[in-house]
């Protein structure tokens, strides 16, 4: 039993020298998502900040992408009704339309299952690049998922910015 704890507490040592738990600013990052891939100077650092939010902004065209397939299904409209339950020239074009609808729902939903496999895959990888513990490398994913959202949500969905009414002033009340 004291052996046991002996090898636990060894086991302990060697995990905590070996695993930081805390962002530093440093140039050195060593095998970065994959074995190799190693910078150690200021130069490579910038280098590699741009990739990191280049990907970044892959991965928010990635989630705007499968957001705006879901806005496209739902105005899709699929309630198709028959006029009777007879086989006439009008319901055949109706069930022919049907199943067009089919297989277009189906198309889409495939082509979504595949970006959201995409989109899963990248984020694990952004969670990867600020699990390394680099501060640079999060301050630039965090920067470049704020810039890239700012513009998909402006630029490209057209939502309207909401401001909350307690913030305006009340000259803007007025108007």
């Amino acid at each position: 039993m004291n052996t046991f704890c002996f090898y636990k507490s060894i086991y302990l040592i060697i995990f905590l020298k070996m695993h930081k738990s805390y962002l530093e600013f440093d140039f050195r990052v060593e095998d970065l998502l994959f074995k190799g891939l190693t910078v150690d100077s200021g130069l490579g650092m910038v280098g590699l900040c741009i990739g990191v939010a280049l990907f970044t902004f892959m991965y928010e065209t990635m989630k705007t992408l499968r957001q705006r397939l879901v806005s496209s299904l739902g105005k899709v409209h699929h309630d198709i009704r028959f006029a009777s339950e007879s086989h006439s020239e009008r319901s055949m074009l109706v069930e022919m339309k049907e199943s067009h609808h089919k297989w277009n729902r189906i198309r889409i939903h495939t082509i979504h299952a595949f970006l959201y496999m995409i989109q899963v895959t990248m984020g694990y990888f952004l969670m990867l690049i600020i699990m390394s513990y680099n501060a640079w490398l999060a301050i630039t994913v965090f920067t470049a998922a704020g810039f890239s959202y700012y513009f998909y949500s402006t630029f490209v969905l057209n939502r309207p910015t909401v401001v909350p009414i307690e913030i305006l002033s009340p000259e803007a009340y007025d108007q």
